[in-house]
């Protein structure tokens, strides 16, 4: 899996890091790709989240990509594409995240959406987004405090480099 590097936190590297890791789905249709929009932020992020203990990188895949975009993902369809890393804090607490993406589809039917509190708060949505506009929303959003999105910034631009 092609590494594109560390984004996020980068005047933080000498305090330990807790290491987790997670999924990302990339969705492509009709030359776009799926998205979640963070509507409140005016950024996108690919759908997916965090691997929970005892799950494989494929059962995360398809329980989150139903959870947040109510989309039901072809198993026999994933493919892995790439990875980049995350550093964040959360309170006083350092981490380090692990993003693996990997090209799917999905099946014509769907479910509704289970976000979180949190999720919902952001106002997350599923959509389906011209990646030039994802990325030029996520450039904005990496220069104005929200350094997670270069991670997902550096994956659209790779995306569209190999898609687009």
């Amino acid at each position: 899996m092609k590494s594109l590097g560390v984004y996020g936190i980068k005047d933080d590297l000498s305090s330990p890091r807790i290491a987790k890791n997670a999924v990302k789905a990339i969705i492509m249709s009709e030359g776009k790709v799926g998205m979640m929009h963070l509507t409140k932020n005016e950024l996108y992020d690919f759908p997916g989240g965090t691997v929970e203990e005892g799950e494989t990188h494929v059962e995360a895949l398809l329980r989150e990509v139903k959870e947040e975009a109510g989309l039901i993902v072809k198993p026999s369809s994933i493919k892995e594409f790439g990875e980049y890393t995350l550093v964040y804090k959360n309170g006083n607490k350092t981490y380090e995240k692990l993003c693996r993406c990997y090209l799917c589809d999905v099946e014509d039917n769907c479910t509704e959406p289970h976000l979180t509190e949190g999720e919902k708060a952001f106002g997350l949505q599923f959509t389906f987004v011209d990646i030039d506009e994802a990325v030029s929303k996520n450039l904005v959003g990496a220069h104005g405090g929200y350094k997670w999105a270069e991670g997902p910034m550096q994956m659209m631009k790779f995306v569209k480099d190999n898609f687009c």
